[in-house]
């Protein structure tokens, strides 16, 4: 019996990088996606009314009691990205600090630029040759 609940939650577990939330917010937890953290937030308000719906037909004896899990994965899904927006801008603020001390630095180490030599020789007019 034990072997069986730890196969079923070792399988549980690998569908959750199936779903759409968990999708979108390992996108959102890049560089390139931090800036989208705000507004993938707002997506939390369908997945909370899709999980009250659910929860609503099931109280109504409309679906089956095994649609409650489906309205508690909806609801976690939308407390992970309404908490995920106002998270995001913390990160985004980390990782743009960063970039501006590695810049800093960078500008530091890296030696003055010379201005390029010119290929062709420039003649310069004497005023001591007359022609």
């Amino acid at each position: 019996m034990l072997t069986f609940a730890m196969r079923l939650s070792i399988f549980i577990v690998s569908l959750r990088r199936f779903l759409p939330a968990n999708i979108l917010l390992a996108w959102l937890h890049t560089r390139r996606g931090l800036k989208y953290g705000v507004p993938a937030m707002l997506l939390c308000i369908p997945y909370w009314l899709l999980a009250r719906w659910l929860y609503d037909q099931v109280q109504a004896g409309v679906f089956i009691e095994g649609f409650y899990v489906v309205a508690l994965a909806c609801g976690w899904s939308a407390l992970k990205l309404g908490f995920f927006g106002p998270w995001s801008l913390v990160l985004l603020a980390k990782a743009r600090a960063s970039e501006a001390v590695a810049r800093r630095h960078q500008r530091r180490v890296q030696p003055p630029a010379t201005p390029p030599r010119s290929a062709v020789p420039v003649e310069v007019a004497s005023p001591w040759i007359q022609e």
